[in-house]
């Protein structure tokens, strides 16, 4: 998002856009990934940055930039334009969202039935409540928390298929060295063992 000195915004616009950008308005203080809106002032605590941006409206003209330090709220100067990143980096492309999260949906209404066929009411009514909900945020806002379970349809994986990991970015003719090997390769199959472990826990209750 690129705020300059000078240009027009309109302001349920710029809340929007900001939510959009998984920033939270204030609750009691202000905190990294926050804004704040106080008459004609925004407040910005940047994600990546250890700065408050402050800025000042005439209205919805955009007149002064300040820079405050986020923990001491000491001035640092002025800017004539800035660049505020995405609170979060989960942020997904909803420009063609509707497949993923049919799909999303037609997996949900499969494992309801499978719930309510084995007499786990309570299971089928939550998994059902919660789906419905994280399909509603990415539909409206692109995120929501816990996204990564549903990695397989933005991935366009098939079922079982194992993610990316580092090694999908190392060339072929890698010379991998492993360091104190008889403590890390057992880990490379104790690790997603524990991983799958906890998951069926997290799925069983």
């Amino acid at each position: 998002m690129h705020f300059k000195v000078g240009e027009i915004y309109e302001f349920g616009l710029l809340k929007r856009h900001l939510l959009k950008m998984q920033y939270k308005p204030v609750q009691s203080k202000i905190e990294p990934g926050m804004f704040d809106f106080n008459g004609d002032v925004l407040d910005i605590y940047a994600s990546t940055e250890r700065f408050i941006y402050r800025l000042h409206f005439n209205e919805e003209q955009l007149e002064l930039i300040e820079i405050k330090d986020a923990t001491s709220f000491a001035n640092k100067g002025t800017a004539d334009k800035v660049m505020i990143r995405p609170a979060t980096q989960y942020l997904q492309d909803v420009s063609d969202i509707e497949p993923i999260l049919a799909q999303m949906h037609a997996e949900m209404e499969l494992r309801v039935k499978e719930f309510e066929a084995a007499k786990m009411f309570v299971e089928a009514e939550r998994i059902k409540k919660r789906v419905s909900y994280d399909i509603r945020m990415i539909r409206e806002t692109g995120f929501v928390n816990g996204i990564e379970n549903y990695s397989l349809y933005f991935d366009h994986r098939l079922p079982g298929e194992a993610p990316n990991t580092i090694f999908d970015y190392f060339p072929d003719d890698m010379l991998l060295i492993v360091d104190e090997s008889h403590m890390t390769t057992p880990q490379l199959r104790a690790m997603p063992q524990a991983d799958r472990s906890r998951k069926t826990n997290l799925i069983k209750y």
